[in-house]
């Protein structure tokens, strides 16, 4: 594990992208109009190189007066910080 710098300020330098999902299901349909939320939390948090992080959170899709959730997955994020990119050409 790993200590995620949480509260950090970025000048622009930092992003975040989907890296994907992992065990994806879907137990029980939602209907449309039904009000749902979803619940995450972070699992693991791991290094991937000096300045970036991939983080993996637990996401439940659970449906107002429902027992059973809509859907259950694990999703993983990529976290880089004080990337610096440079500014991209313009075309003449």
């Amino acid at each position: 594990m790993t200590s995620l710098p949480v509260q950090t300020v970025s000048n622009g330098s930092h992003y975040v992208l989907n890296y994907g999902y992992d065990r994806v299901r879907v137990i029980a349909p939602l209907r449309v109009g039904h009000p749902f939320r979803y619940r995450t939390r972070i699992v693991d948090a791991r290094p991937k190189g000096e300045n970036a992080h991939v983080i993996k959170v637990s996401t439940t899709v659970e449906v107002q007066g429902r027992d059973t959730p809509f859907m259950v997955y694990e999703g993983l994020i990529y976290w880089a910080l004080n990337q610096d990119m440079a500014e991209p050409e313009t075309a003449v």
